[in-house]
């Protein structure tokens, strides 16, 4: 016998939004829901529902399909003499929606942020600009260890990779439930050009995480933070990107990526954790990247570890 339950979901668990996204698409038309009321009586079969709700076959499957993607509505095979019959049954008594999170007083954070010219590994295939509150430094791409990096507010490539090293201070302190890198960053061109695309990939101690496209390098309005020698025809602000490694996969910005977990980092064998931003050789649109620190773009922050645990 199929046994029903009740789902719960939380909004504040970025693991869940994609489940939440799907119910929520599911039940956005009123053929679905009389759906879900029907089939809370019984089993049916896709005749049955085309009968009762006056639709045409091909419409039905359209509707269970999307129903079936959402978890809500399950499909079995039943054998017969001929061919045999699929059958729909709703899956869920309920759903939950809420705001529900462990208990904020249970839950410790440890934080980290470290300025974008401060990167432990480097390799630059192009020019290497950089520039502080003041001034822009033109740094040789053969150079990238070169101490005036240290008062970098915003750093800029043709093509490249860093890597910046995090220490471990969180670790072993309690169970794990996300590591969280946040910086803000755009693809780079000689000027700007909002369409100019950069494919960067983001790995978390030698494991890929993912790609995120840039969609370009913009310069159409100022960035909120940038100072005021700052040339309006230069690169103004990013993207904000939010990398969440969870228990259940990674997601950059809300967007599930990958099924690398907290555990597949394997943070016990490393002396640190260590976040590489790179346009691979190869790649479809290797296109640079501007890296945006405090007093540049419009967020006001370095490279920004957060890691919460219990």
């Amino acid at each position: 016998m199929l046994q029903l339950n009740i789902e719960k979901l939380s909004f504040l668990k970025i693991e869940q939004h994609a489940k939440i996204n799907k119910i929520g698409k599911a039940i956005s038309h009123p053929i679905r829901t009389k759906i879900l009321a029907q089939l809370n009586d019984y089993p049916k079969t896709v005749t049955e529902l085309a009968k009762l709700n006056k639709i045409s076959v091909k419409n039905v499957l359209f509707h269970l399909d999307v129903l079936l993607d959402s978890g809500l509505v399950v499909k079995k095979f039943l054998p017969s003499k001929k061919e045999g019959v699929s059958i729909y049954h709703d899956y869920f008594r309920g759903v939950s929606l809420s705001y529900d999170e462990p208990s904020q007083k249970d839950i410790k954070t440890y934080s980290q942020e470290i300025e974008v010219g401060m990167y432990s590994e480097a390799r630059f295939d192009g020019y290497l600009r950089m520039a502080t509150q003041n001034d822009t430094i033109s740094v040789d791409q053969n150079d990238p260890y070169n101490p005036v990096r240290k008062n970098a507010s915003l750093i800029w490539t043709s093509g490249g990779m860093v890597t910046y090293s995090f220490g471990k201070y969180f670790y072993k302190k309690g169970k794990i439930e996300s590591i969280n890198f946040s910086f803000e960053i755009c693809s780079e061109i000689n000027g700007f050009r909002n369409d100019y695309k950069s494919d960067i990939t983001l790995s978390v101690n030698g494991i890929k995480l993912g790609v995120f496209t840039s969609d370009g390098d913009f310069g159409d309005i100022p960035g909120k933070f940038n100072p005021s020698f700052w040339n309006r025809n230069y690169s103004q602000y990013g993207h904000l990107l939010v990398i969440n490694i969870t228990n259940d996969g990674t997601y950059i910005n809300h967007k599930l990526v990958s099924n690398i977990k907290i555990k597949d980092l394997k943070i016990e064998e490393h002396s640190d954790l260590k976040l590489t931003i790179e346009n691979e050789i190869g790649a479809k649109h290797y296109g640079g990247f501007n890296l945006f620190g405090k007093g540049f773009g419009n967020y006001d922050q370095d490279i920004l570890l957060i890691v919460n645990y219990l």
